[in-house]
This record gives C-alpha cells, structure tokens and sequence, in this order.
C-alpha cells in the first residue's frame, strides 16, 4: 500500500521540501519502532498508584484475598524530584570565545532570565524531568508564541506520547537524527484559524477521510495487549477520528534535516554564514577577504505540517539554528535499542512482590484452617461462617463416629513473622533498586546510625543518579540555547536593544546593543552588535535554590564579622544587598549615605550626565588629595628646616 494513494499534496512546490516517498519512509520508520510506549504507559500507572490489572483483580476476588496497593514507588520517584527542585540552577551567559565582554554577558544573562522566569522555563524542565525519571524520556518545547497576546517565547513541556523521532539517533541531544515528528489531536476551529481561506476546504475533506498509512495506534497496541494489560486510547483516537460530531483532526509536525550541497562564508572570528550571492554584504566581505567562500555539505532544517493525510506547509526553518525545536530529556537508554526507559522499570516487580505479600499478611490474619470429620457437625456451612468469628461457638454432633478428635482448627499465625520480614526487606529493595536509601527518605532506623554513615548513604544515593542528572543538565543546557538564539535573532538588527541590570547600587546599570555609531559619512555600524555575539556564547548554571542563596549570605556574615572594624562598615551595603529583605535597596542606600560612599559608574554603560559627574568628583578627590600631598610637603619641610636649625644652635 502506497502513501501516494491515500495523500494529497497542497505545498507549495519547493526543490528542497519533503518528497511523499521519503515522508512514508519516515512513517514506515515510526511504525515499525520498538513498542516502549505501552511500557511506559503501565509504569507511570505504578507512581500513580494504579498497579492492579484487571487479570490480578479477578484471581485475588477468586482466591478470597484482598486488593491491597502499597505505593512505595511515589514516595521515591518523588524524592528524586524534591532533589532537583532544591538544586535548581539558572542560565548565566559566559564567554566561549572572542569578542564578548564582561558587560556584554552580563547583559544577555539578565535578559536570559527575564525570558526564564516570564515564560516559565524552570518549571517546564521539571515535568519533562519528571517524565524522565518515571518512564526515562521527557520533551521540552523551546519556540515563539503564537498568540500575540500571549509572552512573545514559550518553553513548554511536551507530553512524551505526541513525540517521535528518528531511533537511529545516538547522540542524546538528536543532532544526528534525520527527523522528529508531533503528533497532536486539535479542535478544527482552531485549525481553520490558522489555515489561509484557500486552504480550509481541507479540513472537511480531512474530517471525512482516514489517514491509513497512519497505523502507529494499531502497531503500539497489540504488545499491550499481549502484556495482558488494558488498551486505553486507541480504540478512542480512532472513533475522534472518524467522528464529525467532535470536529477533532490529527495534526503531524514533521522536523526533518535536508542534505545540501552549496557555499559557504567562514569569517576569521570563526563565523559560518551560508553564502547568499545576492547579499551585498556578503559580496563585499569576499571582496575585502573578510571572510573566504567554500563549498560543502551541510543540512537545512524544514518544517511540514500535515492535517491527516493532506499535506499544507513545508518550509525552510533558518530561525532553528539546525536544531530540533523540540528537546528530549533522557533518563536511561537501553544499549541494544536505544529505548528509553525510567526508574520505575527497577522497581515494578518488587513493588508487584510487596502488594502480594501484604496481601497475603492480612489474608492470614483472619484465615483459619478446619479439618473436621463429615458427621463431626450438623451444618457445615454454619460452621464454616462460625469458624470465621474471634468469638466462634461451635456445636459437635453428638452423634459423631470420632468422640476424642473429630474437628481441628488451625491459624497462620506462626507464618505471619516469616512474612512480614521478607515484607519489610522488599520494601527496602524497591529503594536501593534505584540507588535510594532510607537516610534520604528521613528513615532513622535504616541501619546507620553514625552521622558520617548517614551521609555516606546519601551522598552514596545522588551519586547513583548521577547518569540521568547528567542527562538534564545537558539537555537543560541545550534548551537554554536555543531559547537565547530566539532572543539573540529578535534583537538582531533593531538598534538601541537596551538591557537593565540589577547591581549593588541605588542605580542600575545599562547594557545597550546594536548602538548605531556614524564612523564616516553616511556610513554607520552598530556597536555590540548581539548577532555577531551567537557563535561566542557558552552556557553556564548558577544555583537558584533558597538553600543556596541562604548558605551564601550566611558566608559573607562570617565572611564579614572577621574584618576589622574600619571595614566591617564598608562591607555594611554588600552584605543587605545580597539578603532576601523587602526593603534592602533602601536600607543600602542609608548605609551609603552615612558612610560616605558612592555607587560605582560604570564608563562603558554609563549615561553621559553620570560620567560628568563621576569626573567631577574625580577632580575634586584629586584637588584634595593634591592638597593634602601639599600639606604634608609643606610640614615636612618645616619639620627639616626646624632640625637644621637646631643642629646649627647645637654647634
């Protein structure tokens, strides 16, 4: 079966734009994918408690057992949360390489994290981390609003069943991945929004027809049905599909890297730039040797958009920097197949063992065993109901063959110690199955009862997730660069981008990039021109946690109660400006003014109005420092002339 029969191409036509062929090729790739998701789907049920299927429902009600669930999982996955959430971090901007100042990356970190708090970025890693740990793979999307009323960036975590992209990828960030697809379910209202008039005559024809070269829903549910567990979804995407009463379609976001072969600009301070013959100022950086044309093979990135089986966009992407926009947060990969895969996955089969057992404990509590003779009782059913009361009265049949032992009844007791031990140790393994124990849990009787064990065993436990805190570090850092790409292309080319800075002054330090500067008539450039700072960025993280900022402020206490006391006054300001106090920048300045100090000016940002007055009082320190130089030549000359006198009275 042939995608072309079921597709109908709207595009418009683009030499390097997605083939059909090549488009069923990717879809081939992602239905014939390994079956993790249905996996994943059962261990993130186990966090949230849901660990019963209905074939363990129906053999414990035959069994007479009762349904117990003991989540020992969530307590644990959410430990290893709380450790990211108090080890948070914030994006700091540092110099990679030439051309970037002090100043310069102090001005991008403050606008970094104007864009990190206004568009919630913290919080959209910690789901997609979340993810990460529960079932091994989170996504984080890094991109432009599309509402103008909405904050201009957007980072939003990704649900990780919309995601597909090229499992041949090895590198964890997907930068050798071919392509990366979203699959998402949208009102078709919303859609026809988007859609240009001509082209809304494809949302009817699309609500009335099925996407059949699709067949991802069918292909991931049968392992799930296999594993006897429960398919949720499938049979519903299929019915929204198919149904007009909903008005829903399925909309495919298709990423995908194209190989071509052209020119290109290499500047001596390491700038690549595609060559664009048209461009005078390519033309004129070749004619001035500033920087030196050669061919090769590189990728473009393109974006197609298709609403079920009609394809209606496909364009080229320059703004993604040949990124995905799309970032996976890894937990762990499988060596063979490169499936992810989470914490939980260690922790099913003991947590499965630990809800049997506790089960079966209070099972045994109340079972009894009875082994009686047939005439041994008149009615065996209502000794079977007697048998189960603490206060059982039973009746012997007097006329019973067996008068000295015609009725025995047993309990378990003897076997409930036994139980409740290797109960207790599978509640422990379910912890050290993911490196947990219990110091980190605030389980005092854990084993160690010497503070320098606690703390072996915790430090022994962050170093056990050590691998997949590695892994959102890095794609955290990735996620921070692309989001500073998208600041860095909106400021290119907008003179006068001014950036404030917070310091430890009453007055706030001004960063301005793409400042025109006239050099020669008529001919002006921008200085601390940002789209010339792209390539020079590296990223860097700070902690961002109260603990941190609290352990901070407690060292420059220490810091500064051992100072002399001349000192201790100047080191005042520092000291409340890095405090949480409401009104610190108030409390500063009247220390300031009582001291005599004055905010440092800084000549590079600096108003013209601040660096006079800066070289006023420049002036004035020297005028007095020149007359106190004076004053004291001056004594000192009277002091020698009064010795010579002296010595000459002496003679």
């Amino acid at each position: 079966m042939s995608l072309h029969e079921y597709s109908v191409d709207e595009a418009p036509p683009d030499k390097e734009s997605l083939s059909l062929v090549e488009l069923e090729r990717f879809l081939d790739e992602m239905s014939h994918a390994p079956a993790w998701r249905t996996r994943a789907d059962m261990e993130a049920d186990y966090y949230d408690g849901n660990q019963q299927t209905p074939e363990d429902i129906a053999t414990a009600q035959e069994r007479g057992l009762p349904i117990v669930t003991v989540n020992l999982i969530a307590p644990t996955i959410n430990l290893v949360l709380g450790m990211e959430a108090r080890t948070r971090t914030n994006w700091i901007v540092k110099s990679d390489g030439k051309g970037l100042t002090d100043t310069q990356a102090a001005g991008l970190s403050a606008k970094l994290a104007e864009v990190e708090r206004n568009a919630y970025a913290n919080r959209a890693c910690a789901d997609a981390y979340a993810s990460a740990v529960k079932t091994g793979l989170g996504w984080v999307e890094t991109s432009r609003a599309s509402n103008p009323f909405d904050y201009p960036y957007r980072v939003k975590a990704i649900d990780r069943r919309e995601m597909w992209w090229d499992m041949r990828s090895q590198d964890p960030l997907l930068r050798d991945a071919r392509w990366q697809m979203r699959r998402t379910w949208n009102d078709a209202d919303a859609i026809e929004a988007v859609l240009p008039p001509e082209k809304k005559f494809l949302i009817e024809q699309a609500m009335g027809a099925n996407a059949r070269w699709d067949m991802t829903p069918l292909v991931q549910s049968f392992p799930y049905l296999q594993d006897d567990l429960i398919a949720r979804d499938w049979f519903t995407e299929d019915q929204e599909w198919r149904s007009t009463d909903r008005r829903r379609l399925c909309t495919y976001e298709m990423n995908y890297r194209k190989w071509v072969r052209g020119w290109v600009l290499k500047f001596s301070n390491g700038r690549v730039v595609q060559y664009d013959k048209k461009n005078p100022v390519h033309q004129a950086a070749v004619v001035s040797r500033i920087a030196i044309p050669e061919e090769a093979v590189f990728t473009k990135m393109r974006t197609a958009w298709w609403i079920g089986p009609f394809r209606v966009y496909d364009v080229a992407r320059p703004d993604l920097q040949n990124d995905f926009p799309y970032t996976p947060i890894w937990g762990y990969r499988e060596d063979r197949t490169g499936v992810p895969y989470g914490l939980v996955r260690a922790m099913v089969s003991l947590q499965n063992e630990v809800n049997a057992r506790r089960a079966k404990m209070l099972w045994q509590l109340s079972a009894t065993r009875v082994i009686l003779d047939d005439d041994a009782v008149t009615d065996h059913d209502l000794t079977a109901a007697e048998v189960a009361r603490p206060d059982a009265y039973i009746r012997l049949n007097k006329n019973r063959r067996n008068k000295a032992q015609s009725i025995e009844i047993q309990d378990h007791q003897g076997l409930s110690q036994q139980q409740f031990n290797i109960y207790e140790d599978s509640k422990r393994s379910i912890q050290q199955a993911v490196g947990v124990f219990g110091p980190m849990l605030g389980d005092a009787a854990s084993g160690a009862e010497a503070g320098v064990a606690i703390d072996m065993l915790i430090q022994q436990g962050s170093t056990g997730l050590a691998e997949i805190n590695d892994n959102f570090r890095l794609a955290r850092t990735a996620i921070g660069r692309k989001l500073l790409n998208l600041v860095i292309e909106d400021m290119s080319g907008r003179p006068n981008q001014r950036i404030d800075l917070d310091k430890n002054s009453d007055r706030k330090r001004v960063v301005m990039f793409n400042k025109p500067k006239e050099i020669a008539p008529g001919v002006t450039i921008l200085e601390n021109d940002v789209s010339k700072l792209t390539w020079t960025i590296g990223m860097e993280e700070q902690p961002a946690s109260t603990t941190f900022r609290q352990q901070q402020i407690k060292d420059m206490v220490e810091y500064a109660k051992s100072l002399p006391d001349e000192l201790k006054v100047v080191f005042a300001d520092i000291v409340i400006m890095a405090s949480d106090l409401k009104d610190k920048e108030e409390i500063a300045s009247r220390i300031r003014k009582i001291t005599g100090m004055q905010p440092p000016v800084d000549p590079e940002t600096a108003t013209p109005e601040e660096l006079a007055e800066a070289e006023q009082q420049a002036a004035e320190s020297d005028k007095q420092a020149q007359m106190q130089e004076a004053a004291m030549k001056s004594e000192l000359d009277n002091q020698r002339a009064d010795t010579e006198s002296k010595r000459a009275t002496t003679a």
